[in-house]
């Protein structure tokens, strides 16, 4: 593929170390030391230009897509540290020039390496992260999107397992979940014709009552048949709710508290 030559967006004071290449021995302990690496203090990656519009029509800002992985980082790390990594950098934000990149540029940071694949032409390297400050150095070079391999950089021609296992237990879960709610769908259908009916048996009880057709025992008897459909149908939505909520994580959704989000802005 052809790659477009891509402009440094830096001046002398946000040069770093050229990334060494990888190789050997070095890949293995990559994978495994993902989740110390997520500890590591990301406050020394210093983004310049702050206030780039990535996004203008939404006003999002460059610090906000770094605070943004800031906030998600123990979720996404895990899913890309030590796979090689395509990803689409925007200088100046969405609409303007883009450039799709799977090579390491001269100068991107300590923390972002390479590793190398042997081809007919010759060692092609590759670039990937394996911590927090890693990820931070790629959105300080104006990433915007990340686009892992299923391949590890231990072993870069075979996909591996657990990155099979993990797609495969994601589709199986998006569908356990549209199962689910299609089955909320009618027990929830089901449970607002019950409390149409026992609300109508209510209202002709109470009509029955005061003409003297039926006794007050009647009466209280209708209403709490009518209550107990009310909260059946509560209860039919809250599984419905419930499970809408579920289906929008098994799609790579989440949530995250205002207080982690302050936390991360500090």
């Amino acid at each position: 593929m052809l790659i477009k030559p891509v402009p440094d967006d830096r001046n002398s004071a946000d040069i770093f170390n050229e990334s060494p290449i990888r190789s050997g021995s070095d890949h293995m302990a990559a994978r495994r030391a993902a989740k110390t690496n997520l500890a590591a203090p990301d406050n020394e990656v210093v983004i310049t230009h702050p206030d780039r519009l990535m996004f203008p029509d939404a006003g999002i800002s460059k610090a906000a897509v770094a605070d943004y992985y800031r906030i998600i980082m123990p979720w996404f790390l895990p899913a890309i540290a030590a796979r090689p990594l395509s990803v689409v950098r925007c200088p100046d934000g969405i609409g303007r020039q883009t450039f799709f990149q799977k090579h390491p540029g001269k100068g991107w940071g300590a923390h972002i390496y390479a590793a190398t694949k042997t081809k007919s032409k010759g060692a092609e390297p590759y670039l990937y992260v394996e911590d927090a400050i890693g990820v931070l150095e790629l959105i300080q070079m104006n990433v915007i999107e990340f686009h892992p391999w299923g391949s590890t950089v231990a072993d870069l021609e075979h996909a591996d397992a657990t990155y099979r296992q993990t797609v495969l237990a994601a589709m199986e879960e998006v569908a356990d979940t549209l199962r689910a709610l299609e089955t909320d769908a009618r027990a929830l259908q089901a449970q607002v014709e019950a409390e149409k009916a026992a609300s109508d048996a209510f209202e002709i009880s109470k009509k029955q009552f005061r003409v003297g057709g039926v006794s007050y025992v009647t009466v209280l008897n209708t209403q709490r048949l009518f209550l107990e459909a009310r909260q059946s149908r509560v209860q039919a939505q809250a599984a419905r709710y419930s499970d809408s909520a579920a289906l929008f994580q098994a799609l790579g959704g989440g949530w995250w508290n205002r207080k982690d989000e302050e936390v991360a802005r500090k």
